[in-house]
């Protein structure tokens, strides 16, 4: 259909050209003017028609005044709000009629207007590769109308007189719900509790509605009016999902290393010069003269001790551990004796301990998994003798989230304590040797992550020695013990977590997100 407008003010005639189907139109500019072709059918269309150039398709627009696609260089026209989805036209009028421009909308959303008696008046416009939705949007409100979509028909009058009809119909649509009949729906929750969903569920009802629960059998059972009934199978519907399902394998590796090495020396002898050796002083004081080593004397004790050190610094060997040698020389009579002994220890040991809780939780809920003892600690006090508990256990705790793209999110705490026999305290109970981490880490369904880790390193070096003698070069080792220890600690925690019902929960968490 082409419909020609006449503007006197400018002096202009404009031709609006409307196209059913899948006719095309082109505006080709020639020697003799401008040819305007309209065919039916796209691709034939595009052959049969020769090329024509961008400022074609402006004269298209500037002629016209009205086009069903909007040249290339239009696209940065007006803003276009969310949610329109018309064809895009172009719009160039100066005081044109507004019924006219609904006519011309009209025909190129496919829709039909319906439009009151009591619309008129003039109206210009300018805009440019617009939805038409969009562009009948501008149109009605710069005109204080308001529009009510019936299926393919749209009806256009004042705003006044549609809010006005629609307060009537929501007025007969209230005195109306009195008078429907109640009916009784049991509709059936299974991941959830009744009782939970109930309270969301009384949001949806109506004033006449009401909801209540059986716990044995987890129904709700509704009354109300149809339409209340139907909102609230469709609430429970996307409430009533599985919960997703997280299996937390977690790993706790100690491995610990010590060295420890002793090297220690003992030595002493005696020496008499006696009548029984055969060798006295000479002299009648003293006549008699010994010597003998004491390292191992008693205090006080005026005797020579038995094995007479004089240098008692031996490793601490025994059946089992370290070695040593001994060495004795004497003299024929007995006069001269020495003995010598050497000894070394040495200990090198790897331990290594592997812990393994594994527990399931459904999404959003802590879990605790542990297993240990309880050390009884006994304090006395004027009321008499308390005892308490401490307790050195393994333990996680752990709460999973997971997301919409599969991920889990964990809130983790990992304790490992042991007693410690080493550290005692006052009546002999062991001390509590703790070992903890708390973080919340991201982590993807079946990866592994380490969530933490302590290392320890402790030396020592000790000499025990002779004053003064342990100094002297080379002789000095006879004088001395030295102990070199070295302990290493590693403590390692790993995490893995498992989505068991891993498409139910990919879906309930996009859901929820």
């Amino acid at each position: 259909m082409v419909s020609s407008f006449n503007q006197p003010q400018t002096g202009q005639v404009r031709i609006v050209a409307s196209l059913r189907g899948s006719a095309r139109d082109r505006m080709i500019e020639t020697r003799d003017g401008l040819a305007w072709t309209f065919t039916e059918g796209g691709e034939a269309a595009e052959a049969a028609a020769p090329a024509a150039p961008e400022q074609a398709q402006a004269a298209d627009a500037k002629v016209a005044g009205f086009a069903a696609e909007a040249p290339a260089y239009a696209s940065s026209g007006a803003p276009q709000a969310r949610g329109y989805t018309g064809r895009r036209i172009t719009l160039d009028f100066h005081d044109i009629e507004i019924r006219n421009l609904l006519r011309l909308i009209a025909d190129v959303s496919k829709k039909n207007i319906v439009v009151a008696d009591d619309v008129s008046g003039k109206v210009t416009v300018s805009l440019r590769n617009v939805p038409w939705d969009q562009a009948l949007d501008l149109v009605l409100r710069s005109k204080g109308l308001g529009k009510e979509e019936m299926g393919n028909v749209i009806r256009i009058a004042k705003f006044d007189a549609i809010a006005k009809e629609q307060a009537a119909k929501a007025e007969a649509e209230k005195a109306r719900i009195p008078l429907i009949p109640l009916k009784v729906r049991i509709i059936p929750v299974n991941y959830a509790r009744a009782a939970d969903v109930a309270s969301r569920v009384k949001d949806v009802l109506s004033e006449r509605g009401s909801v209540s629960t059986d716990e044995r059998t987890n129904v709700l059972i509704v009354k109300d009016i149809p339409e209340a009934l139907v909102r609230a199978e469709g609430l429970v519907r996307n409430l009533d999902t599985e919960i997703p399902q997280v299996l937390i394998e977690s790993r706790i590796v100690e491995a610990s290393s010590n060295f420890n090495r002793q090297l220690g020396v003992q030595w002493g002898g005696n020496a008499s010069f006696t009548q029984a050796t055969g060798n006295p002083t000479g002299v009648a004081f003293p006549n008699n003269v010994s010597g003998a080593g004491a390292a191992g004397q008693s205090p006080n004790q005026g005797t020579s001790s038995t094995p007479n050190y004089a240098v008692n610094l031996p490793a601490a060997i025994g059946q089992g551990s370290g070695g040593g040698i001994g060495l004795v020389l004497g003299s024929a009579n007995g006069a001269f004796n020495l003995n010598l002994r050497l000894s070394a220890l040495e200990n090198n040991g790897v331990v290594k301990t592997i812990s393994s809780p594994k527990i399931a939780t459904i999404d959003n809920k802590e879990a605790t998994i542990g297993q240990g003892i309880s050390i009884p600690f006994s304090q006395t006090s004027a009321s008499g003798v308390n005892t308490t508990f401490v307790e050195a256990k393994l333990e996680l705790k752990v709460t999973p989230h997971v997301t919409a793209d599969g991920s889990i999110l964990l809130k983790i705490k990992a304790t490992n304590n042991a007693p410690n026999s080493s550290l005692t305290g006052a009546n002999g109970q062991p001390s509590i040797s703790k070992r903890e981490a708390e973080t919340e880490v991201l982590v993807k369904d079946g990866e592994t992550t380490v969530i933490g880790g302590i290392y320890t390193r402790s030396t020592a070096s000790k000499t025990a020695s002779v004053p003064f003698l342990s100094k002297i070069p080379l002789l000095g080792f006879f004088f001395r013990s030295d102990t070199t220890q070295d302990d290493h600690t590693e403590l390692l925690i790993f995490i893995t977590p498992r989505i068991l019902n891993r498409q139910a929960a990919t879906a309930a968490a996009a859901a929820s997100n």
